[in-house]
Protein backbone atom coordinates (compact mmCIF):
# COMPACT_ATOMS: atom_id res chain seq x y z
CA UNK A 1 0.00 0.00 0.00
CA UNK A 2 1.40 3.71 -0.63
CA UNK A 3 2.81 5.01 2.13
CA UNK A 4 1.16 8.37 1.56
CA UNK A 5 -2.18 6.53 1.41
CA UNK A 6 -1.32 5.45 5.06
CA UNK A 7 -0.10 8.41 5.95
CA UNK A 8 -3.43 10.59 5.12
CA UNK A 9 -5.51 7.60 6.95
CA UNK A 10 -3.40 7.89 10.01
CA UNK A 11 -4.40 11.36 10.01
CA UNK A 12 -7.71 11.21 9.31
CA UNK A 13 -10.63 12.45 11.43
CA UNK A 14 -14.39 11.71 11.66
CA UNK A 15 -15.01 14.71 11.18
CA UNK A 16 -12.94 14.86 7.75
CA UNK A 17 -14.40 11.28 6.91
CA UNK A 18 -17.81 12.55 7.21
CA UNK A 19 -16.58 15.72 4.82
CA UNK A 20 -15.50 13.42 2.12
CA UNK A 21 -18.70 11.82 2.28
CA UNK A 22 -19.98 15.12 0.26
CA UNK A 23 -18.94 16.73 -3.31
CA UNK A 24 -17.60 19.82 -2.87
CA UNK A 25 -20.42 20.96 -4.82
CA UNK A 26 -23.03 19.80 -2.01
CA UNK A 27 -20.40 21.02 1.04
CA UNK A 28 -20.09 24.40 -0.36
CA UNK A 29 -24.61 24.35 -1.16
CA UNK A 30 -25.08 22.85 3.00
CA UNK A 31 -23.01 25.46 3.97
CA UNK A 32 -24.94 28.25 1.98
CA UNK A 33 -27.97 26.76 3.64
CA UNK A 34 -26.84 26.57 7.06
CA UNK A 35 -25.60 30.35 6.65
CA UNK A 36 -29.17 31.13 5.47
CA UNK A 37 -30.41 29.46 8.60
CA UNK A 38 -28.08 31.34 11.06
CA UNK A 39 -29.47 34.71 9.02
CA UNK A 40 -33.00 33.77 9.95
CA UNK A 41 -31.75 33.16 13.37
CA UNK A 42 -30.23 36.29 13.75
CA UNK A 43 -33.31 38.27 12.34
CA UNK A 44 -35.57 36.99 14.65
CA UNK A 45 -33.11 38.60 17.33
CA UNK A 46 -32.78 34.79 18.88
CA UNK A 47 -29.45 34.68 19.62
CA UNK A 48 -29.93 32.33 22.31
CA UNK A 49 -29.65 29.54 19.50
CA UNK A 50 -26.21 30.32 18.57
CA UNK A 51 -22.76 29.92 19.91
CA UNK A 52 -20.35 32.80 20.61
CA UNK A 53 -18.47 32.49 17.12
CA UNK A 54 -21.73 32.98 15.70
CA UNK A 55 -22.45 29.11 14.26
CA UNK A 56 -25.58 27.34 15.22
CA UNK A 57 -25.32 25.81 18.84
CA UNK A 58 -27.34 22.48 18.21
CA UNK A 59 -27.53 21.92 22.13
CA UNK A 60 -30.07 24.76 21.87
CA UNK A 61 -31.20 24.92 18.37
CA UNK A 62 -34.29 22.30 18.27
CA UNK A 63 -36.59 20.64 15.51
CA UNK A 64 -39.19 23.21 16.15
CA UNK A 65 -36.77 26.42 15.34
CA UNK A 66 -36.15 24.18 12.43
CA UNK A 67 -39.67 23.95 11.62
CA UNK A 68 -40.06 27.67 12.11
CA UNK A 69 -37.57 28.41 9.56
CA UNK A 70 -38.99 25.85 7.09
CA UNK A 71 -41.92 27.57 7.10
CA UNK A 72 -40.77 31.15 7.13
CA UNK A 73 -38.41 30.21 4.28
CA UNK A 74 -41.38 28.76 2.19
CA UNK A 75 -43.65 31.47 2.92
CA UNK A 76 -41.12 34.39 2.28
CA UNK A 77 -39.18 32.99 -0.69
CA UNK A 78 -39.79 31.46 -3.79
CA UNK A 79 -38.68 27.85 -2.94
CA UNK A 80 -40.14 24.87 -3.30
CA UNK A 81 -41.25 21.89 -1.18
CA UNK A 82 -38.17 20.23 -2.08
CA UNK A 83 -35.41 23.07 -1.53
CA UNK A 84 -37.00 22.79 2.18
CA UNK A 85 -35.82 19.23 1.88
CA UNK A 86 -32.50 20.32 0.95
CA UNK A 87 -32.49 22.12 4.40
CA UNK A 88 -33.18 19.61 6.47
CA UNK A 89 -30.21 17.38 4.60
CA UNK A 90 -27.49 20.19 5.47
CA UNK A 91 -29.11 20.46 9.25
CA UNK A 92 -28.52 16.43 9.44
CA UNK A 93 -25.08 16.99 7.87
CA UNK A 94 -23.99 19.59 10.49
CA UNK A 95 -25.05 17.62 13.27
CA UNK A 96 -23.31 14.42 12.10
CA UNK A 97 -20.23 16.65 11.42
CA UNK A 98 -20.63 18.56 14.90
CA UNK A 99 -20.92 15.30 16.48
CA UNK A 100 -24.78 15.71 18.18
CA UNK A 101 -27.24 13.10 18.16
CA UNK A 102 -29.38 13.99 15.00
CA UNK A 103 -32.85 14.51 16.15
CA UNK A 104 -35.29 11.53 14.56
CA UNK A 105 -37.31 14.07 12.80
CA UNK A 106 -34.31 15.28 10.82
CA UNK A 107 -33.37 12.30 10.44
CA UNK A 108 -35.98 10.95 8.63
CA UNK A 109 -36.42 11.25 4.71
CA UNK A 110 -39.87 12.46 4.02
CA UNK A 111 -40.47 14.33 6.97
CA UNK A 112 -41.71 17.01 4.96
CA UNK A 113 -45.08 14.65 3.48
CA UNK A 114 -45.65 14.31 7.00
CA UNK A 115 -44.42 17.52 9.00
CA UNK A 116 -44.25 20.42 6.38
CA UNK A 117 -47.50 20.67 5.03
CA UNK A 118 -49.34 19.97 8.56
CA UNK A 119 -47.65 23.66 9.06
CA UNK A 120 -48.58 25.64 6.18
Amino acid sequence: MDSGMNENRQHATLDSLIDNQLSESTRICYNSKLNQVVEWVKGQSRYELLKDDGSLDLNNFQYSDFMDFAVWKYKHSKCRVDTISGYRSAMRYYFEREGVEVPQALAKKHWVLERFRDLL
